[in-house]
């Protein structure tokens, strides 16, 4: 998938967000062609997504409308459905619950 092909989509999950690129004449050539590709990662150390790139857009995208919207923080939520994919899935994942109150969320900004 290009990095265009991913910005159209988020685009289409998410009307109001814009985006452009305007490269500068001394940009590497090979930025009008640049793909995101996890063949590697798999190749070489077995990994495989959990979420296809629909859901995956998905998530990411609610987690931005969510923290813009409000400055929540969806992160906990994300992570826990991942896991839960990953266990329905049968791939392990270690997801450590941070020690604060039921339905509360620790989170540090920078």
């Amino acid at each position: 998938m290009s990095v265009r092909q991913l910005v159209d989509r988020l685009q289409s999950a998410w009307p109001t967000l814009t985006a452009g690129a305007d490269p500068a004449a001394s940009a590497p050539v090979e930025t009008a062609v640049l793909t995101l590709d996890s063949g590697r990662a798999e190749r070489e150390l077995g990994w495989r997504p959990l979420w296809n790139t629909e859901q995956a857009l998905e998530r990411t995208v609610g987690w931005y409308s969510r923290f813009l919207r409000d400055g929540s923080l969806a992160s906990l939520d994300d992570l826990r459905a991942y896991a839960a994919d990953a266990k329905t899935k049968g791939a392990r994942v270690a997801l450590r619950e941070p020690h604060a109150t039921p339905g509360t969320v620790s989170a540090c900004r920078g």
